[in-house]
């Protein structure tokens, strides 16, 4: 039935999908039920701006219980965090960032234009990463809405950013720039970073860690190259 349908089970798995139509931008929950072998669309929402990514996360600010909330990137330069709990919201929880750049006497906060990729960092749960055409990634502390460091090693855009799940304190980017960089983040701060970089042949539109192994990593390219690395060597391992 219908109000069934309505029910998040625990065998439930939810995804998240960001779709865009001509002007129109909204967000879509899927459910998924295996054992039922179902798949529907359980809730979405319009969004007011053009989505480009979607970074699902629990850390709940001043709340002591895990949330279910979501952080949406898009062509401006805020971040928007929205409760996926409440249906059909009129406005994001929280926004990270300002879109002030062009005003004189205001505090300019976090990127400058569209925000291409968003990692949260589920060992270190308030903070969260974001890539951004301005050719910097911001960490960001999710407790007060604020840049905590700001990465801006880069000569081109980043599109691509993931926390290594095992050591948290480790961030891979791919940037158009073709580089892949693996930065510290515990040496990293506003002044100047610490990275190792691998030169490829393409423009890096896609970094991603392999779950099994904490030093391997794909990342694939413009020209339709995947490379897979060992982040201890230098070269790929194919």
């Amino acid at each position: 039935s219908d109000a069934e349908d309505e029910v998040i089970k625990p065998t439930d798995n939810l995804i998240l999908v960001g779709r865009v139509e001509a002007d129109c931008s909204s967000l879509e929950v899927f459910l998924y039920n295996e054992e039922e072998n179902s798949l529907y669309v359980h809730h979405d929402f319009m969004l007011p701006f053009h989505i480009l990514c979607v970074e699902p996360f629990s850390y709940d600010p001043g709340s002591q219980k895990p949330g279910n909330l979501c952080a949406i990137g898009g062509m401006e330069p805020i971040i928007h965090i929205y409760d996926l709990d409440i249906h059909q919201p009129l406005e994001p929880i929280m926004e990270l960032g300002s879109k002030a750049y062009k005003k004189k006497g205001i505090k300019k906060v976090g990127h400058r234009t569209a925000v291409l990729d968003l990692a949260w960092n589920s060992n270190y749960q308030h903070i969260l990463a974001s890539a951004s055409v301005d050719q910097t990634v911001i960490l960001w502390d999710l407790e007060n809405g604020t840049p905590s460091t700001i990465l801006k090693d880069f000569a081109e855009k980043v599109q691509s950013l993931q926390f290594n799940t095992t050591e948290a304190e480790y961030l891979l980017t791919g940037s158009s720039d073709n580089t892949v960089k693996l930065f510290d983040c515990r040496q990293s701060d506003n002044e100047g970073s610490q990275y190792k970089q691998w030169i490829l042949e393409g423009e890096v539109e896609k970094v991603k860690w392999n779950p099994s192994d904490k030093y391997c990593f794909v990342a694939g390219t413009n020209d339709g190259k995947i490379y897979y690395f060992d982040s201890r060597a230098t070269e790929p391992l194919w």
